[in-house]
C-alpha cells in the first residue's frame, strides 16, 4: 500500500502553466517538492495544528545558539553594569529581563518533568537524571557564589540574606512567597535606609 502511494506521488503531474515557475522548478525542483509533501502525499487522520510546534521549537533553538554566540563574543559581565542597567530600565524592564531569564527553565521543566516521570524506570533515564542533576549543583553552586559577590554588598542585603536562610532552614517557608516578602522589605526599606554599598571583588 505505501509503495503505491509513493508511485502515485511520484507520478502526480508537474507541468505548471506558469513559464517563469517551470524554469524555476527546472533546475532546483522546489515547487515539485512542495506539491509533492503538501498535496499528493496523504495527510495523516491525528495530524493538526499542534505538530508545528516541533519546527517552531527548532527555530527558537537556532536562534537562541545563533543570538548566544554573538553575545558571548561582545558581552563582558559586570556588576557594575548590572545594576546600571536596572537603573536605566527601571523596575518594568527589570521585571521583564527577570521573567526572559527564567520564564524558559521554567517552561522546560515543566514539560520535560512529566516526559521523565513517565519513564523513570529506564536505566538510561536514571542515568541521564543523576548526571543531570550532578551538574545543575555545580552550576547553581556557582552562580550562587557569583550571585552572593554582586548582590550582597552592605549591611542591610546581608541581614536580608541571613534572615532569609535562618527562615528556610528553620519554617520551610515557600521560595517564591520568600523572594516576594524579600523584595518587598527591599523595595520599602533601601530608599528609606541608603545603605552604604561595598563591592565584593
Amino acid at each position: 500500500m505505501s509503495e503505491q502511494i509513493v508511485e502515485r506521488a511520484s507520478q502526480e503531474k508537474t507541468d505548471f502553466s506558469n513559464p517563469v515557475i517551470r524554469w524555476i522548478d527546472y533546475r532546483f525542483p522546489i515547487f515539485t517538492f512542495l506539491l509533492h509533501e503538501l498535496h499528493a502525499h496523504p495527510t495523516p487522520r491525528n495530524l493538526n495544528y499542534l505538530w508545528n510546534f516541533g519546527s517552531l521549537a527548532g527555530m527558537a533553538l537556532s536562534i537562541m545558539i545563533a543570538t548566544g554566540i554573538v553575545l558571548a563574543m561582545h558581552y563582558v559581565p559586570t556588576g557594575d553594569g548590572a545594576f546600571r542597567s536596572i537603573e536605566v530600565a527601571g523596575f518594568w524592564g527589570s521585571l521583564v529581563s527577570t521573567v526572559g531569564i527564567f520564564l524558559p527553565s521554567f517552561l522546560l521543566v515543566l514539560i520535560v518533568a512529566p516526559l521523565l516521570a513517565r519513564h523513570r524506570g529506564n536505566a538510561n533515564v536514571q542515568g541521564f537524571v543523576k548526571g543531570a542533576y550532578a551538574a545543575a549543583i555545580g552550576t547553581i553552586l556557582g552562580a550562587c557564589i557569583l550571585l552572593g559577590k554582586i548582590a550582597i554588598g552592605d549591611w542591610l542585603t546581608i541581614a536580608i540574606g541571613v534572615i532569609s536562610l535562618a527562615v528556610l532552614f528553620r519554617w520551610k517557608v515557600s521560595n517564591p512567597a520568600l523572594i516576594a516578602a524579600t523584595a518587598v522589605v527591599g523595595l520599602i526599606a533601601y530608599p528609606w535606609l541608603q545603605p552604604a554599598r561595598v563591592m565584593v571583588k
